[in-house]
């Protein structure tokens, strides 16, 4: 037997292998090699990332400090965060569906059993249903918001879309007859006999199929910096019993785990990074918790001639030395990597971007040194230095740092009472300091793009409405560029595989919960077709279309023109009456509860409330004549009645606008 037979016997399952049969390139070797490309290529980007990370936190160094001085951190970044993170949720919650579905040809002609408002039902139950989510992910509009906080600081915001098996529990209660013993008298046998029925409650676990759409950490993701997409790599932290779990489900090779298991083992300790973004101090693994790190590759593997070795595959690595998965064809029917990522700030010609606050942190760190030297300088001009002449005081050494208000001293009798303590003042506050602390502050929300009305803050006296309108106009039009780029680059893609994950899987679905979105015929005929033909079906010609944030944003805009419309008929006769002859009150009332998303069956009158209309009309015009020259009547308007014709009652719709300081010359 050859040398080289006996090698391919005795190396273990999970051993690195070549990337192409007689290549002396490594499948480990490779991937290690691809890391450390994209790793480096990270290294500017992880310098920003981290001061971006503690400034979130509000942590910074103050190495100049001494004990006493100030050190506090103004939260100017994590306010602004929280305000456009939860600007953008509310867009997704707030308005019913945020996406819809077109399908071609339209079920209605061909007779499909799915239609598209039941492919919305689908989803969204799968998406935000608490019972469809596995432990670790949160639904799709909190991990979007979470992702939108990962991308303002590190540039990135990275999903991953997937399927996994999750194990379900159910409860039923079981029937059990109870018997008694009996003896019969005459022939003196025992026999059994029944008594009555017992019901136990029993647990059922199944395993069922769920579909993921997880948030990846920045830090964790690593793709072809040259932006042509050779690969994409993801590195994860899991226990060994979860990876043990993985390959029972065929996840993984299991041979390959086992040897994975017999291997020694180091309690690894937790990435700065990751200490950094959760600002939770690392905490000692027991010994019995092995952890596993895992690199999960997609693309293409090269040789070391730069041929195509595998074209579209996926492997994984634990360790950095198992093979737990070898080089496959891509799993995914779709033909795509899982991966859905875009940047909030895009920036020509890069794969990293650029992060939301990356200049804004800068000014934030420049703010709270301005803030500590004044409040160190006010401590100082209040406080000062205290001195105490030599020899005055004679249980000095009772006080150790200071003499507390209130204390008993004991002054020799020979000193100079008036001299025994003196005051310095040693600061003070400058109205430049507070100029600066202003310019710097105003930098901080040009840099971030918002201005002071989007972050809570009240604008000041000396602020025209004008500029804060263009101020604020001038925010929406960067959030609605950003929330523009987050629908088309990472909503509408990451729905999108979330269908076509959900299709590949079909046969795995809970048969009650299809049953629940589209009906019991419509899932039946589901059933019933091949797993191809569904796919086939229902891949391409499925259109998704996300407009969910932006309509928020219109809806807004439009909200403020209705209320400009609205002022201007209860402030301008003229145009009040030129609108009333052309336009219809009712359909502004219509208009404005579809702005305002309010159900207008909140409002409508009762039957009772419907035979006293008349009589409220009447009663209203009544009012406005009596009260509207006393109370509603602006300088230099005209009195009400004074162009009525004699003997012309005021209308109702008259009195209503009288009432609203508005009069008709009609």
């Amino acid at each position: 037997m050859e040398d080289k037979e006996l090698l391919l016997m005795e190396k273990k399952a999970g051993s690195d292998e070549a990337i192409a049969p007689d290549d002396r390139l490594t499948v480990i070797s490779f991937v290690t090699q691809c890391m450390k490309e994209a790793e480096q290529s990270k290294s500017y980007r992880k310098i920003l990332d981290e001061q971006n990370w503690d400034a979130y936190h509000g942590r910074t160094t103050y190495n100049n400090k001494v004990e006493g001085q100030s050190d506090e951190f103004i939260p100017k970044v994590s306010l602004a965060l929280e305000q456009i993170a939860a600007s953008i949720k509310r867009g997704l919650v707030s308005f019913g569906n945020y996406f819809d579905v077109t399908l071609t040809p339209d079920p209605v002609v061909t007779g499909a059993p799915l239609t598209a408002s039941g492919i919305v039902k689908l989803m969204r139950h799968r998406l935000e249903d608490s019972s469809e989510l596995i432990k670790g992910c949160t639904d799709f509009a909190t991990t979007l918001e979470d992702g939108i906080k990962a991308a303002a600081l590190s540039s990135l915001l990275i999903l991953k879309v997937h399927g996994v098996w999750d194990v379900s529990r159910k409860y039923t209660a079981e029937v059990q007859p109870i018997y008694t013993d009996e003896t019969d008298e005459t022939t003196g046998f025992t026999y059994q006999k029944f008594s009555h029925q017992q019901e136990d409650l029993v647990l059922i676990e199944t395993k069922v199929w769920r579909l993921v759409v997880e948030l990846v950490n920045p830090k964790d993701f690593f793709i072809d910096p040259s932006g042509r997409e050779l690969y994409h790599i993801h590195r994860t932290y899991k226990d060994l019993y979860e990876i043990v779990d993985a390959a029972d489900s065929g996840d993984y090779d299991k041979e390959a785990v086992k040897e994975l298991a017999r291997s020694s083992y180091t309690n690894m300790e937790q990435q700065s990074e990751l200490q950094r973004q959760t600002n939770q101090p690392n905490s000692p693994s027991p010994d019995f918790r092995k952890e596993v790190e895992l690199w999960e590759f997609w693309g293409t593997t090269l040789d070391s001639d730069g041929g195509v070795a595998n074209r579209n595959c996926r492997c994984v690595i634990a360790n950095k030395m198992h093979i737990i998965k070898k080089p496959e064809d891509n799993p995914n029917a779709h033909g795509e990597h899982p991966f859905v990522y875009s940047p909030l700030v895009r920036v020509p010609f890069t794969t990293l971007h650029k992060g939301l606050f990356d200049q804004a942190v800068a000014f934030n760190l420049l703010l709270n040194d301005i803030f500590n030297l004044a409040a160190d300088g006010a401590l100082g001009s209040s406080w000062g230095i205290n001195l105490v002449q030599a020899g005055a005081i004679q249980n000095l050494d009772q006080f150790e740092d200071c003499i507390p208000s209130g204390s008993t001293l004991m002054v020799d009798p020979s000193a100079d009472i008036t001299k025994v303590f003196m005051n310095v003042k040693t600061g003070g506050v400058s109205s430049d300091t507070f100029n600066m602390m202003n310019y710097t502050d105003q930098q901080f929300n040009a840099a971030s793009h918002l201005s002071d009305t989007k972050l809570g803050v009240l604008p000041k006296k000396t602020q025209s409405a004008t500029g804060i309108a263009d101020a604020g106009a001038a925010t929406d039009n960067y959030i609605g560029a950003i929330i523009f780029n987050l629908e088309q680059n990472v909503i509408k893609p990451a729905l999108r595989k979330a269908w076509l994950t959900m299709l590949q899987n079909v046969d795995n679905w809970y048969a009650d919960d299809v049953v629940g979105c589209i009906g019991e015929t419509a899932a039946k005929m589901l059933a019933q077709m091949s797993p191809a033909r569904r796919f086939a079906n229902y891949a391409l010609g499925t259109n998704f279309k996300v407009d969910g944030l932006s309509s928020l944003m219109a809806r807004n805009q439009e909200f403020q023109k209705l209320m400009l419309l609205q002022q201007e008929l209860t402030t301008n006769p003229m145009f009040a009456q030129e609108f009333m002859k052309k336009y219809s009150i009712a359909k502004l009332i219509a208009r404005f509860f579809k702005v305002t998303n309010m159900d207008p069956e909140d409002f409508q009158l009762t039957d009772e409330e419907k035979k006293e209309v008349d009589k409220t009309m009447a009663d209203t015009a009544t009012m406005a004549q009596v009260l509207g020259p006393q109370g509603n009547q602006q300088p230099g308007m005209p009195q009400p009645g004074l162009n009525q014709q004699p003997g012309n009652a005021a209308s109702p719709i008259q009195g209503v606008m009288t009432n609203q300081g508005v009069v008709s010359n009609g």
